[in-house]
């Protein structure tokens, strides 16, 4: 499983973990990905959660520090969940 703020990211993650899996306690082999889910489980909209967090990111940018909170308010780091059925070959 794979948690993050960002769909990608949480995908990512996802990814990485059964990768450290297979590596790890599978004598060394790679993952063979049968599926993927990536959930949406935030507290606000998901469009609203975006915009925030874009908003945020231009704030940061931008040197404006009440933007950027603002924008992390809106977003939690459990926001998208990645699920993600393998087997190590």
């Amino acid at each position: 499983m794979g948690f993050s703020a960002d769909r990608p990211a949480s995908l990512f993650r996802a990814r990485n973990e059964a990768q450290r899996y297979c590596w790890d306690f599978e004598m060394q082999k790679k993952p063979l990905i049968l599926s993927e889910s990536t959930a949406y489980t935030g507290r606000y909209d998901e469009q609203i959660n975006e915009a925030g967090r874009v908003a945020g990111q231009v704030g940061g940018i931008l040197g404006r520090s009440e933007v950027a909170q603002a924008g992390r308010v809106l977003s939690s780091p459990t926001d998208y969940e990645t699920r993600i059925e393998f087997q190590c070959r």
